[in-house]
């Protein structure tokens, strides 16, 4: 990402035991759309092929009080720059094959306050931000609230594409496995579209902040 004339990237770092257990999802996961959605949803330039969605979400947005509300706390926690808090998706969810959104939510509920503090905390460009996200996670409830929220947020905006969406993953899922069959691993990474750049050993996002992930 392009911040003060500087380009800026998350340095991925992988081992040979970690491309060992790279694997494919076959479905969307929940809570990963909810994330990179909120992003899209608030772009005032969507690509060509989500500009339906971005129109009827938006007509959500102004007409349900609910859906107003999530899309503004969730934003709280998932800027339009900056880290996001993981347990907003937490690695157990598609580790166990949470594949509904009441599943996924039920990971959020079982987070500890003493985990979402620290992910807050660990959050990198917004200082501030995060401050105020720690005044809030000890209120009764927390944990309820945002996967309440998660839930209205998908029910109203992503459930009704859901289904587009389960396709959309498949048939990059046939893409991959094609490319992982002729030249492997390797060449699956090296095939993933820009801005994401592979040159072994490291995979390398953009972000707002250069940092590095072994």
């Amino acid at each position: 990402m392009l911040v003060n004339g500087e380009r800026h990237y998350l340095n991925i770092h992988f081992t040979a035991e970690d491309l060992l257990r790279s694997r494919l999802l076959g479905q969307p996961d929940p809570l990963w759309e909810v994330v990179l959605s909120l992003s899209t949803l608030r772009s005032a330039s969507p690509p060509a092929r989500d500009r339906t969605w971005w129109q009827r979400a938006r007509r959500e947005i102004v007409q349900h009080r609910g859906v107003s509300d999530a899309v503004h706390s969730l934003g709280m926690l998932v800027p339009p720059r900056g880290d996001f808090p993981d347990f907003l998706t937490p690695a157990e969810a598609p580790m166990t094959g949470a594949s509904t959104i009441k599943e996924a939510a039920e990971h959020i509920r079982a987070v500890p306050r003493s985990r979402m503090r620290l992910d807050i905390r660990q959050m990198r460009g917004g200082e501030r931000r995060a401050a105020s996200l720690l005044s809030t996670v000890d209120s009764p409830g927390y944990q309820n609230v945002v996967a309440d929220q998660v839930e209205t947020y998908f029910r109203f905006l992503l459930s009704p594409i859901w289904d587009n969406v389960g396709d959309e993953i498949r048939r990059d899922q046939g893409t991959r496995t094609t490319q992982t069959v002729s030249g492997g691993i390797e060449n699956l990474l090296a095939g993933l579209p820009a801005p994401l750049q592979w040159s072994w050993p490291t995979l390398r996002p953009p972000t707002q902040s250069t940092a590095t992930c072994y």
